[in-house]
């Protein structure tokens, strides 16, 4: 698999557009998208290494990876951001609706590719790839994810990239976590290792992702 000039092109392009998409957004928030993206690319290079990928395909799983996200582009900026607390002042979670809103970036992401691509991105192995990580990164091996795909309907490569992914979510602080919540241990151990994830893969990430220096929160 080879990552050509066209296909660098269209990641750089993409992912100055995903910043420019971020600026927009309130100035304190804590998951600037163009950050995690670049969290989780390292991640899932990382754990490229850790599983025996050669260079070659850890710099393409790496590329790929960095544009994951960019359907968030296609939704309004503001629901992406979401500070409602109840009458006593205590943060709320986001209602089910507007989750189930957001996770159309996962399809909305791969329209880009085929608007970027129409007579390729079907046919060439990098397209592929991308639309395939873009589509798929929220499911979970049960069923239990945004399309209700299975370990088997999964490709190895979307299955890592739904830990990488997972995990620096759930390492953000929001109002309604502790402290104790956002590490990797507790992450791990609590939310991890409850059959929704491949439990192979976790094992070599939990190498991963126990030595990697904590997720840079800067606002």
């Amino acid at each position: 698999m080879v990552l050509k000039p066209e296909h660098q092109s269209f990641i750089d392009d993409q992912f100055a557009q995903l910043s420019a998409f971020d600026d927009l957004r309130p100035s304190d928030r804590l998951n600037k998208f163009p950050e995690h993206s670049l969290r989780v690319a390292q991640s899932m290079r990382s754990l490229a290494q850790k599983m025996g990928y050669d260079d070659n395909m850890c710099d393409v799983l790496y590329a790929v990876t960095m544009i994951h996200d960019i359907g968030k582009m296609d939704l309004p900026v503001e629901i992406w951001d979401f500070n409602e607390r109840d009458e006593n002042g205590a943060p709320l979670k986001p209602p089910e609706s507007l989750k189930e809103h957001r996770r159309q970036h996962t399809k909305l992401g791969v329209e880009r590719v085929k608007a970027a691509f129409p007579e390729s991105w079907d046919k060439d192995p990098v397209l592929r790839l991308m639309c395939d990580l873009m589509l798929n990164h929220h499911e979970m091996i049960d069923g239990s994810g945004h399309f209700g795909k299975t370990d088997a309907e999964l490709t190895r490569e979307v299955q890592m990239l739904c830990i990488c992914d997972a995990m620096d979510g759930w390492q953000i602080p929001h109002p309604h976590k502790t402290p104790e919540e956002l590490a990797p241990s507790y992450i791990l151990n609590n939310k991890m290792m409850d059959g929704r994830f491949n439990k192979t893969i976790l094992q070599q990430f939990k190498d991963v992702i126990l030595h990697q220096p904590k997720p840079s929160l800067s606002k």
